[in-house]
């Protein structure tokens, strides 16, 4: 026993660095076949991704080519279905031309043409109106009257902004609430509209195209209200990238509160009401903003206009027009017109104060008014509608400085002898010192009744004004005052044609303020009107829609019911009814108006 294991022993030690040199080689064996399938492994997966990515792509394509044929198809089905309408409607019309030859397009026109101011604003007086008005239950309108009373404009107008109302809902529930809820007066509807425009984003754009509507003399174009809005003052030269895209969409933007003429491609406001309702006052203090003072739109025209023309664009030919011509003096209007060497023009010369040799600086003659009235049996006339049409012809430099409130320039004037109380011009004319007080400026007025003005002196023919009523006229209460304690008429008789009383004046421009002042003095608050197209105070006021100013002339006794002038002068109640003015109207009739 010992012997073998002796023997096992020995023969274990003598293979056993070859059983572990096996061994090692068996482990490496085994790692580099571990190896070779991990290497395999990766192989196999890099493999499966490529084919993958590559299904992928093909899947794309095949994706991309079927939903590409899939728009071709829908493309020519749409194609298709237009082609066939659009030849459908042009068999339908050609049709309908053939049945009749009616030209319904033109009376269409002409009508849209010939609509006035104030259309179907008598529905509101109507005590009809009033009581729907004023339902808290639901009701229904009924509008009945002649044709071309306004009715069809009326109601299509205030449904469109009702419909407009309702789009604006998102479901059917809050259509319904919608409808509980509608506007009960043309006020609230135009601020709902307004309130939308904000909603959608557009109330800067529209805040800058309303004082263009608003304020324009005629109505402007499309292209000549997009570069108005797109003109900043002060600008260089024009910026084509500013102007407004998309000018032709301006009804959407606006809320049809603004429709475009088809034919002439002009913007005006849908209705008047919609004017009167953007240049009045606003009730809503958030939406101010578009709401249009028109005296302030009116001077910004005039910047935009003034930048407009001083742009570099129109510099070139500016800088190439020839040196202007010295205009001719009077005396050579007059040797070209009556001849240079006939003794007519020689005669002539003299009876207007010229010698052909030298002027006398010692006879003052009225050149233009004999210029004006040449043969002419109708001088005064002749001479008015010649000042009328070029109105710098119209003024004495003493008048012209003083209603631009230039007080060194009026002190010059004065030291150098002007004729202080030089009569105005028949038509809208104004001495000195009525100029000055019209534009308010106090420095000037003290200057010129200092200097010995006519404070009473008479107002021109037609739209004069006194001292006193063009100061209250434009709400000057610091010229009142020195008017009032320098002892102007404060009744003085208004101007033939379109005068005013002091009174009459304030109140017709709604300076509220003014009239209590005039008031305290004792202005007789039942002054008779002007001949022509005259009002008196009451009437003045409520043609001018103000409240406030009614009211005190009421609490003052004014005369509701006096006559209207003799021409082209309506009572209170007719004015405030030919104005729209709803709350004047209300008031009128609980004061007894008939």
């Amino acid at each position: 026993m010992l012997l073998m294991n002796a023997l096992r022993q020995s023969f274990a030690e003598e293979f056993k660095a070859h059983a572990d040199d096996i061994q090692r080689q068996g482990d490496e064996v085994r790692e580099e076949l571990a190896l070779a399938k991990a290497q395999a492994d990766h192989q196999d997966r890099e493999l499966q991704e490529k084919e993958r990515e590559l299904a992928s792509g093909h899947r794309r394509k095949l994706s991309s080519f079927i939903s590409g044929t899939k728009v071709d198809i829908e493309t020519i089905k749409e194609s298709q279905l237009q082609r066939d309408l659009r030849h459908s409607r042009q068999q339908r019309q050609l049709l309908l031309d053939k049945l009749s030859s009616y030209d319904h397009l033109s009376p269409f026109r002409e009508a849209r043409k010939k609509r006035h101011c104030s259309t179907a604003e008598w529905i509101f007086s109507t005590s009809e109106f009033n009581r729907w008005n004023d339902a808290t239950a639901s009701s229904l309108l009924w509008c009945c009257g002649k044709i071309g009373s306004g009715k069809t404009i009326l109601t299509f107008l205030w449904v469109t902004y009702l419909i407009d109302e309702l789009c604006t809902q998102c479901c059917d529930d809050d259509i319904r609430k919608s409808l509980r809820n509608l506007p009960k007066d043309l006020e609230e509807t135009f601020n709902r509209a307004l309130s939308r425009i904000v909603s959608r984003g557009r109330a800067r754009i529209v805040q800058r195209i309303f004082p263009w509507v608003a304020a324009a003399k005629e109505n402007l174009t499309l292209n000549e209200l997009r570069e108005a809005i797109s003109t900043d003052i002060g600008q260089p030269y024009s910026k084509p990238e500013k102007l407004v895209n998309g000018i032709e969409r301006i009804v959407a933007w606006c809320e049809n509160l603004l429709q475009v003429d088809e034919e002439r491609q002009t913007v005006q406001f849908a209705h008047g009401t919609i004017y009167d309702f953007i240049t009045g006052k606003c009730s809503k203090p958030q939406l101010a903003n578009f709401h249009v003072d028109l005296e302030g739109a009116d001077h910004h025209a005039g910047e935009i206009c003034i930048t407009y023309l001083h742009l570099n664009d129109f510099k070139t030919t500016l800088a190439r027009r020839p040196q202007p011509i010295r205009p001719p003096v009077p005396t050579e209007i007059a040797q070209t017109a009556l001849g240079r060497r006939g003794r007519i023009a020689q005669s002539t010369l003299r009876f207007m104060g010229f010698d052909s040799n030298h002027c006398s600086s010692n006879v003052k003659v009225d050149v233009i008014g004999t210029l004006a009235s040449y043969k002419r049996a109708d001088a005064n006339q002749t001479l008015g509608k010649f000042q009328l049409g070029h109105p710098l012809l119209s003024r004495t430099a003493l008048q012209a400085a003083s209603g631009g409130g230039h007080w060194e320039v009026v002190d010059r004037l004065l030291a150098a002898g002007a004729n202080i109380n030089a009569g105005p011009a028949n038509y809208k004319g104004r001495t000195a010192l009525q100029a000055a007080s019209e534009g308010g400026h106090v420095e000037v007025v003290e200057q010129l009744l200092a200097a010995g003005a006519n404070i009473n002196a008479e107002p021109a023919y037609c739209e004069g004004r006194t001292a006193l009523q063009a100061a209250s006229g434009n709400g000057h209460l610091e010229v009142v005052k020195r008017l009032l304690a320098a002892r102007a008429n404060i009744n003085a008789e208004p101007a033939e044609n379109f005068g005013r009383t002091a009174l009459q004046a304030a109140s017709e421009r709604g300076y509220l303020g003014a009239v209590k002042l005039l008031l305290a003095a004792k202005a007789n608050i039942n002054a008779a009107p002007g001949n022509w197209s005259g009002r008196t105070a009451l009437q003045a006021a409520s043609g001018g829609g103000h409240l406030e100013v009614v009211e005190r002339l009421l609490a003052a006794g004014a005369n509701i019911n006096t006559g209207p002038a003799d021409y082209e002068g309506p009572t209170a109640l007719q004015a405030a009814l030919e104005g729209g003015r709803l709350d004047v109207v209300e008031r009128l009739k609980r004061a007894g108006a008939e």
